[in-house]
């Protein structure tokens, strides 16, 4: 049985691998420390860049289509800074209608449940599971 140098490079591979598995399996606290630490070295690079990558779309929107033929010497300045302004708020006040809009849907249903009205809001009145939404 002839092995080629490929075929137990291959092996040397996959021996070292099982090796770092069971090691890892072994000592899973102090690794699992070691992942959780390395996710709080990153994360907030992680966290910049989401907030990079939503920001650019309406920046970009602001810079060619509303401040688009703006041009001189106090464009080059002001452009940037004011579109990332608007962009920030922009955002901002989508955020805070989404949030309003499922504040108003979830206090809506806290008062229909606290009134002993079904919850599920479906007018379910020919629906065939209507006694498992609406026990009487």
């Amino acid at each position: 049985m002839e092995f080629s140098r490929g075929k137990i490079r291959q092996i040397r591979h996959l021996m070292v691998l099982a090796a770092l598995l069971v090691l890892a399996i072994i000592y899973s606290q102090e690794v699992l420390r070691g992942a959780a630490f390395l996710v709080g070295i990153v994360s907030p690079f992680l966290v910049g860049g989401v907030m990079a990558f939503v920001l650019n779309i309406p920046m970009r929107a602001f810079e060619e289509k509303v401040l688009g033929r703006w041009q001189g010497k106090s464009a080059g300045k002001v452009k940037r800074p004011l579109c990332l302004t608007l962009s920030i708020v922009s955002v901002a006040v989508v955020l805070a209608l989404v949030v309003a809009a499922g504040a108003a849907v979830i206090r809506g249903q806290w008062k229909r449940r606290g009134s002993g009205k079904s919850s599920c809001g479906c007018g379910c009145g020919g629906c065939p599971s209507r006694g498992i939404c609406h026990p009487e």
